[in-house]
């Protein structure tokens, strides 16, 4: 039996190439899988490993959600700065809520601390004034309404600040001696801004109740009277007329010295000149100091208009009503229909008549 041929063990110079190539497409197949399941991870996060987490991309709405807003806050910059001269006072109420106090055309707000007293126009509309209490309870930045280079809080603020950063200012004051005990002097700091502020006035001022303010006081009003008269101090307060003529002693005084309140705006109610008594021609001295003009109350129902009176060297008349029977009736207890009329020049010792009215218990 003729045996059969034995299969050489020995592949092949052609098979071998063939497997070599079938096993180059078989790894570029691989490749290209491997490819694809990575580009499809990073956009659609599908063939990635299930162990890691991608992020989720962000919604337009995520995105450009803006942080929590304070309204609140927001009006109580705005009231503390220029901002809020011919602001519309519905505005204020729309965020501020109703005014706390109201008195003729003024509004009082509490907002987060801070006490504003805002002054209308008389028809109630637009804001004109702003009083803002000085207290550590309010932390509105002031700097920018002074024009100051940093932030300064309310109860960091000096009269030497105003100085600096605003401009040189006058002082003036209510009252210096003698004042009676009906109300509570004040010494006021004002300077007026410049064109380009709209020529906006602003005011510090500081009740005369503590011992280094009166102190200071003091020395102020000694320093004057070593060269005017008493009267020209006391009764006249000719240093509101000449507000630069003993300012260096004021400075020096009450430079360091924080106020009780700011007040920015139109028309801020601080001393004036008696133009009466600067109007007269200088006849003889006797004439000049013994001339006066009827004060004003001291306030919206000074009950003791008349011992302020008498400190100014005028007699007071005092007619008491019982009920309010006239037009003209100002409240219980307060001074009203004044005669002469506040501002009216008047002799030394002369008599001022006015009504007050009383109500029976």
């Amino acid at each position: 039996m003729q045996a059969l041929p034995q299969r050489s063990a020995a592949m092949s110079p052609q098979r071998k190439i063939s497997e070599m190539m079938e096993l180059k497409k078989l790894k570029k197949m691989a490749l290209s899988k491997t490819a694809f399941c990575v580009l499809a991870a990073v956009g659609l996060t599908g063939c990635w490993d299930k162990s890691g987490k991608a992020e989720a991309p962000q919604s337009p709405m995520q995105a450009e959600a803006p942080a929590n807003k304070n309204p609140t806050g927001q009006l109580q910059a705005m009231l503390a700065s220029r901002e809020a001269i011919g602001l519309n006072l519905q505005y204020v109420e729309r965020i501020a809520g109703p005014a706390k106090r109201i008195e003729g055309n003024q509004q009082q707000f509490d907002l987060q601390g801070c006490e504003f007293l805002l002054t209308t126009d008389d028809a109630k509309q637009s804001i004109v004034g702003v009083q803002l209490a000085l207290s550590s309870a309010c932390s509105v930045d002031v700097g920018p309404l002074i024009g100051a280079d940093k932030p300064i809080k309310p109860s960091e603020l000096t009269f030497a600040m105003a100085e600096q950063y605003f401009r040189p200012g006058n002082y003036l004051a209510d009252c210096l001696s003698m004042c009676g005990n009906a109300y509570d002097p004040s010494i006021y700091w004002t300077a007026e801004g410049s064109r380009a502020e709209g020529f906006m006035s602003v005011a510090l001022s500081v009740p005369i109740v503590e011992d280094a303010v009166i102190e200071a006081a003091s020395r102020w009003r000694d320093a004057m009277e070593k060269s005017e008269s008493e009267d020209w101090v006391v009764s006249e307060l000719g240093f509101n007329c000449t507000p630069q003529k003993y300012r260096h002693v004021a400075v020096q005084e009450f430079a360091g010295m924080h106020p009780a309140v700011l007040s920015f705006g139109q028309g801020l109610e601080t001393p004036a000149c008696v133009p009466a008594l600067q109007s007269q021609a200088p006849a003889s001295a006797a004439t000049v100091t013994s001339t006066l003009t009827v004060p004003k109350p001291r306030a919206d129902c000074d009950m003791e208009y008349g011992a302020y009176l008498q400190s100014k060297g005028l007699v007071p008349k005092e007619k008491s009503i019982h009920g309010p029977d006239d037009r003209d009736f100002a409240g219980y207890g307060c001074a009203y229909r004044i005669s002469p009329a506040p501002g009216s020049p008047i002799q030394r010792g002369a008599t001022v008549t006015f009504r007050s009215a009383w109500e029976a218990g």
